[in-house]
């Protein structure tokens, strides 16, 4: 049972906190406490050059990086407008390139985000394409005493790892000032959640 998410500012970025207590039927009461220092940092077309949106995939960017989760960050004039889609990926250029305006990229979330992007850049908005950093950590099996296993940004090749940490960033994700793309799709489905 969730009983609290904090998320706050620290000299490293951003971090969270989530206290988990089990329901008494589990036969404790204990408190479990897992905090997370994270931000997104931007992609870099070159070495110190921010990817810019519809930038080409350079040679820096499709061997600096690869495995990835990853943030369309959609800013708008009203900082309350804001927008997000979180995603991740095997292979960031290959992915980055059905999102650009020429691509014929053909699934439907992938035609959705690519039509939105194309909009906002017609509007004026600014949009960054972001990777999540966090520290790493370690989650360790009360099962296997003294087991453990390591979570890296650079284990981002793992297909569960990735799993796990998008749906950390969406868990975290600021769903006050910003909508996110991906999680909803309507103004009635937002009400409801």
């Amino acid at each position: 049972m969730l009983s609290e998410l904090r998320s706050f500012q620290n000299k490293a970025g951003k971090s969270i906190a989530l206290q988990c207590s089990m329901p008494i039927e589990w036969g404790t009461t204990g408190m479990n406490v897992f905090e997370l220092n994270y931000e997104w940092r931007p992609f870099e077309s070159n070495p110190g050059e921010e990817y810019t949106y519809p930038g080409q995939v350079t040679a820096y960017l499709r061997n600096h990086y690869t495995s990835a989760v990853y943030r369309w960050a959609i800013y708008r004039e009203r900082p309350d407008r804001d927008s997000f889609f979180v995603g991740q990926c095997k292979n960031l250029s290959e992915r980055l390139l059905l999102y650009l305006p020429f691509s014929r990229g053909r699934e439907p979330e992938t035609k959705r985000v690519r039509d939105v992007l194309r909009n906002e850049r017609r509007k004026g908005s600014i949009i960054k394409l972001q990777w999540l950093w966090f520290e790493d950590f370690n989650i360790i099996s009360k099962e296997y005493k003294g087991e453990g296993t390591l979570i890296s940004p650079r284990g981002m090749h793992f297909d569960h790892v990735r799993t796990m940490m998008e749906g950390f960033a969406l868990a975290v994700q600021d769903h006050v000032h910003g909508e996110i793309l991906n999680c909803v799709s309507g103004p009635i489905e937002r009400r409801i959640r």
